[in-house]
């Protein structure tokens, strides 16, 4: 577990597994939760995180996870 320590967690949603289309970025959150403040279009998505230390430094991006959001989501 690379956040093991962590000041802060970084956060990463992209609509492809190699994040070359990010459509949710958290740069810095003391949590290791996060609850997005808008809903995802229906879809697949990939997520990762970072671990950050007290200077802002970011560990590797942790593996890369999946979900889908079906499109008769409430």
């Amino acid at each position: 577990f690379p956040s093991e320590g962590a000041a802060a967690f970084a956060l990463e949603v992209a609509s492809d597994p190699a994040f070359e289309a990010v459509v949710y970025r958290v740069e810095r959150t003391p949590w290791s939760n996060h609850c997005p403040p808008t809903a995802f279009e229906p879809g697949a998505y990939h997520w990762r995180y970072a671990a950050l230390d007290e200077n802002g430094a970011q560990s590797a991006w942790s593996a890369v996870r999946s979900f889908t959001v079906p499109a008769d989501a409430a």
